[in-house]
Parts: structure tokens; C-alpha cells; sequence
């Protein structure tokens, strides 16, 4: 415990401190005079500096310490809150001065409650993640596993278009929801085909294990990053911008990771490929719009900023509208996101929203409104929820951190990186949190199938 802590130091105390005195500073920025343009941007970036205080100083201390568990969430409260905000972006439909005021000391509260949790000693990790983390898997069964994976993560549009490979190419000039493949707001038997991309979302990782283990210009090595470019191709098309930025994230994490020694060039080279990742998740929202032949629209596409979610002025009009108009959902959202991964088909009556839907309040169709997990732990029960579920994420982000040790196998990498972009995946909602943690599942299933005991597999 004591060399992790050197090498990936955190410094919880001062992301308490941090926390508050962000939140008092965005507070007290705030002007009075909320008519004039621009008006978050300056306590936005006050919220993000006292956020970014204690990931930035450990980065001093051992530019390791950038990739713990604790210090990626810090920053990705910066993220998925205030990226627009601190570009100067508002849009049109802005809640009340108060409701912002309370974004600002809400987003502290977890913030501080978060880093507060993460001083506690964390619970021992479960044996199967444990035993998994020991072992260091040669190129052959990692190569087989990939290609493993390929079939079954392409399985789901390769059955929707009857296994015909050139339907495949064309349904790819489809814009999101026209594709045959396509999912509907409702699942039924086909749920089950469907959770078989998850296998895909690992291709990535696993290529990168072929190209530490054997370089970039091995057979094996191309071949799975050839796998990987083409089932990113069909993700990309039909799923979720946060889908994709958490596949290749984990990617990158491993990239990093490992390395034998992580130092600020490193970071620098991961903060580029992070930059290109951004771009490209841009470049995805007119691509799922156009599809591929968005190609063709591509000098009628502006990129004035870099979007998000607006999460932050949805924080706001949740509580604008939270309790005065709409009572508390209590448990509504962690129902919601505990039960997601039941089957429709065995529970028709399966919870359909947290227990509040915003478009529908506003009157937007067609379209689903995040508000980051402040939000949601706002509409359970106020700033008491906010409280407690920054303590939960914290203990989580502390209990995943024992796996980031001076001394690592590759699975280990793997399963702590699939596992810390699904975490910070979950600051954008709850059922995130669920649906993203079944890479790490598909590859535990993987591991205990085909890997820990390749010689009798293979």
C-alpha cells in the first residue's frame, strides 16, 4: 500500500479543499445580473480549477498517478459538467441564477464527499478479480480471444443483415436509427443478441496488448487493430459517443499503463490521442446523422465547440423544477440503473425512466436529456443524496484503485482500465455506471473460459 501510494500518490485533503473553495468562488462569480452573455464561463472555470487542484498536483508528485481511479473522476466532473460552460456556451432554454448558485454548491458537495470517501480503507477485492489480476496472458490466447470477440461483437449486424456482408457496407450509409440494426426504446428477445457488441468493446484493449507484447509491425499485431477499426466502424454508426469514448479510453489507458514507466512525455503523447479522441466523438455527431455519406456533407459542417451534454444547465432546470414542481423521485434512479440489465421480455413493467423524465416535462421529443450524476442524486432525496452518492463513488473509485500496483500483468491492466472508464463513464448517469461495467464482465468471462488455463483451451 505504502510504494502505491508513492508511485500513484492522491491527495484527498486537498481535493476537499479544492472542492469547496471552487464551489465558493463559482458562487460568488456568479453575477447578479444574469441577462448578459457568457456568465457561467467564469465561475465555471473557478469550479473546474478547484476540481482540477488535487489530480494536478499529484501529476507533480508522479505523472503515474494521472491514471488512479480518483484523480480521472476529479477531472471528469470537469468534463461531463461545465466543458461547455467554460467555453462560454449556454443555450437558449437557461434555468434561474438560484438554480445555477445550487449547481455550483451541489457539484462541490459530492465533489468534497467524494474525495472525503476516498481516505477510507478500501474492501478486499473480490477473489475471481483478484486471481484474474495474477496472471499474464501470452500473445496466442490473447490473439484467439480477439478474434473471438470480433465474431461475436459483429454477431448483432451481421444476423440484422442476414449475414450478407455487402447489406453491411450500405446499411453503414444509413444515418443512426434508419441502420437495420438499429435498437428500439423498447427490447425483447433480440436483447440478448444484442449485448453481444459488449465482447467488441474489448478489441481495442487487446490489440493493444499484441502491440506491447510484439510491436506494431507484427502480423498479429495489425490483424487486431484491422478487427478493431472495422467493429469500430459499425459502433461508431450506431452507438452513443460515450459508447466509443470509453472503448478506445480503456484503450489508451492501456496503452499507458503499460509501459514500464510513465513518464510527463508520456502524458503528453496520451493527452494528444486523448484530443484526437475528442474530435473524433465530434466528428460522430454528423456521421450517426448522414452516416458514412455524411462524407459528402462535410463542408457544410461547423465545429464551433466542443459538445457534451450541456449536463450542467440540466442540473439546473432539474432543480428548478425539483422540488417546487415535482416531488423527489427517492430510490427512482439507482432502481432504475440497478435493474437495467433485466430483460424487458421477463418484466414488461421494467421501469422505463429514473422516475422523472425531463423532455418529457419540457415538452422535447425524440431526445434524452442527461444531468450527470449530481443531477440525478439531486432528484433522489437533495443535497443529503448528493452527499451520500459522492461517498459511494468514492469508496468505488478507492476500492478500483487497488489494482493499479507498481508491479502489473497485463490482465490486470486490462480489467483495471476497462473498469476506470466505466467509472468514469458513471458521472454521466447511474445505468452508465451498469452498462458499462459488462466489458469487464465480458472479459472476467473470457479470462475464466479461455485464459487461465490456455493450455488446455489451446
Amino acid at each position: 500500500m505504502h510504494q502505491m501510494q508513492e508511485e500513484y500518490p492522491i491527495n484527498p485533503i486537498l481535493g476537499v479543499v479544492g472542492s469547496l473553495a471552487g464551489m465558493g468562488v463559482a458562487v460568488y462569480l456568479l453575477p447578479n445580473n444574469f441577462e448578459y452573455f457568457h456568465r457561467l464561463m467564469a465561475p465555471s472555470w473557478a469550479m473546474a480549477i478547484g476540481l482540477m487542484v488535487a489530480p494536478l498536483w499529484s501529476a507533480v508528485r508522479s505523472p503515474a498517478s494521472v491514471f488512479r481511479a480518483e484523480n480521472i473522476m476529479s477531472a471528469g466532473l470537469v468534463y461531463w459538467l461545465f466543458t461547455e460552460t467554460m467555453q462560454g456556451v449556454e443555450p437558449i432554454d437557461t434555468p434561474t441564477r438560484e438554480a445555477f448558485r445550487l449547481s455550483f454548491i451541489y457539484t462541490g458537495l459530492f465533489a468534497a464527499s467524494f474525495w472525503a470517501a476516498s481516505m477510507i480503507r478500501p474492501m478486499r477485492m473480490i477473489r475471481l478479480i483478484h486471481t484474474a489480476a495474477k496472471h499474464h496472458i501470452n500473445p496466442g490466447p490473447i490473439m484467439f480471444t480477439l478474434v473471438v470477440c470480433f465474431f461475436l461483437g459483429m454477431f448483432d449486424y451481421a444476423h440484422a443483415c442476414d449475414f450478407s456482408i455487402q447489406m453491411m457496407l450500405n446499411e453503414l450509409t444509413q444515418p443512426r436509427f434508419r441502420a437495420v440494426w438499429s435498437r428500439g426504446q423498447f427490447g425483447d428477445w433480440t436483447a440478448f443478441r444484442q449485448h453481444l457488441i459488449y465482447f467488441g468493446h474489448l478489441l481495442p484493449t487487446l490489440a493493444m496488448i499484441l502491440v506491447r507484447e510484439k510491436g506494431w509491425s507484427d502480423v498479429n499485431s495489425i490483424v487486431g487493430l484491422v478487427l478493431s477499426l472495422i467493429f469500430l466502424t459499425f459502433l461508431a454508426s450506431s452507438g452513443t459517443r460515450n459508447e466509443v469514448g470509453t472503448v478506445l479510453g480503456a484503450a489508451i489507458a492501456y496503452w499507458v499503463l503499460g509501459r514500464p514507466r510513465i513518464n510527463y512525455l508520456t502524458l503528453i503523447q496520451a493527452a494528444v490521442i486523448f484530443l484526437g479522441l475528442l474530435m473524433f466523438m465530434q466528428l460522430m455527431l454528423e456521421f450517426r446523422r448522414f452516416g458514412v455519406r455524411y462524407m459528402e456533407f462535410k463542408e457544410t459542417a461547423t465545429y464551433e465547440y466542443i459538445h457534451v451534454d450541456h449536463n450542467l444547465t440540466r442540473l439546473a432546470q432539474v432543480i428548478d423544477i425539483i422540488p417546487a414542481d415535482h416531488p423527489h423521485v427517492e430510490w427512482g434512479p439507482v432502481k432504475f440503473a440497478l435493474f437495467k440489465p433485466i430483460p424487458r421480455v421477463f418484466w414488461p413493467e421494467k421501469p422505463t425512466d429514473p422516475g422523472f423524465n425531463l423532455p418529457l416535462y419540457l415538452g422535447v421529443k425524440y431526445t434524452n436529456f442527461t444531468m450527470s450524476i449530481v443531477g440525478e442524486s439531486y432528484m433522489m432525496f437533495g443535497w443529503i443524496s448528493v452527499c451520500g452518492m459522492g461517498i459511494f463513488y468514492g469508496l468505488l473509485a478507492r476500492y478500483w484503485s487497488q489494482l493499479l500496483t507498481p508491479e502489473r500483468t497485463n490482465c490486470q491492466i486490462v480489467i483495471y482500465s476497462l473498469g476506470l472508464f466505466a467509472l468514469f463513464t458513471g458521472l454521466r448517469t447511474m445505468d452508465a455506471l451498469v452498462i458499462k461495467s459488462y466489458a469487464v464482465m465480458a472479459w472476467l468471462g473470457l479470462y475464466w473460459v479461455f485464459l487461465h488455463r490456455p493450455k488446455r483451451v489451446l
